[in-house]
């Protein structure tokens, strides 16, 4: 039985940010293809390779970024997190999880930046939040943090709680 499953894409912020900076690629791409166009035959322009794509290598990146979606989603015997398209998911048997809290999220600040991130202990899925959970759990006799942010912290939290973890009332 499933206790809790959010689809969570890009927050608004983040996606104005993206599509900003996505315009500016194509404006750039734009702009490259007209000097490259109107260069002049006599120049040189025969050796000189057409750069007008490179902007399209960022613009994809931008691209792939707005269709990330984080899966999470709770059951009666696991918590588990997927930044989709990627098949790859963290997966904690909630006989593991020993605490869980809300928490404000600075991804850049914490780990570095957005998407899935992986620092000493601690894991982050975040595509722009700044709210999140965080659980603690045991993984090879080593404490961990894993936590991700979300616009229904509540309800992930008491997702966690119904199955027996226990909130830590203070976040870090």
């Amino acid at each position: 039985m499933i206790l809790f499953e959010e689809n969570q894409s890009t927050t608004p912020r983040m996606k104005s940010f993206l599509q900003l900076g996505l315009a500016l690629m194509i404006v750039a791409a734009a702009v490259l293809l007209l000097v490259w166009i109107l260069a002049d035959s006599g120049s040189g322009r025969e050796g000189f390779p057409p750069i007008w794509w490179v902007p399209l290598i960022p613009e994809a990146s931008f691209a792939i970024w707005l269709s990330f979606r984080i899966r999470t989603r709770v059951d009666e015997g696991h918590y588990r997190v997927q930044l989709w398209p990627w098949p790859k998911a963290t997966e904690v048997p909630i006989q593991q999880i020993k605490a869980a809290h809300t928490r404000e999220v600075r991804p850049g600040k914490e780990f570095g930046g957005w998407g899935y991130r992986i620092k000493p202990g601690a894991r982050l899925y975040s595509l722009g939040g700044r709210y999140g959970v965080s659980v603690e759990y045991e993984h090879q006799g080593k404490s961990r943090e894993l936590t991700v942010t979300t616009e229904q912290a509540d309800e992930l939290l008491a997702a966690l709680s119904s199955m027996g973890v226990s909130e830590r009332t203070t976040g870090s």
